[in-house]
């Protein structure tokens, strides 16, 4: 069975590129515009991983990084933060992992990067 990834960006562009990164990588493919979105894909299908971009509408994705960590039906789900917000700090990432992300990945990424990443996360669950 392919392993699931729910994307989580509200940016339509950003969403077609990982789509299209992916493409043919053997992996399943669900989208979500918003935190409120993805809360209810989790709920209905919980997937193999999550892409999580931090800044949307709504839920932002720290806050819903924060409730899925704190469920005990989710915090299983191993959870990439991908983001074109950053402070530029060296320290970002260890913030973002001490919160129960596996990773953190700048956007724009390099579409090799993001799939050796993927791996890696579905592979460490």
């Amino acid at each position: 069975m392919m392993p699931s990834l729910l994307v989580v960006e509200d940016d339509r562009t950003t969403q077609e590129l990982i789509k299209l990164t992916l493409h043919n990588r053997d992996f399943e493919i669900e989208t979500a515009e918003t935190g409120e979105e993805a809360l209810d894909v989790v709920t209905a299908q919980p997937p193999d991983l999550i892409l999580l971009d931090l800044m949307m509408p709504g839920i932002s994705g720290e806050d819903l990084l924060e409730h899925l960590m704190q469920n005990p039906h989710t915090r299983h789900i191993p959870i990439v933060i991908l983001t074109a917000y950053t402070s530029g700090s060296l320290n970002e990432r260890d913030y973002w992992l001490e919160r129960g992300a596996v990773d953190f990945i700048v956007k724009p990424f390099i579409p090799a990067d993001l799939i050796s990443r993927i791996n890696a996360a579905i592979a460490q669950d």
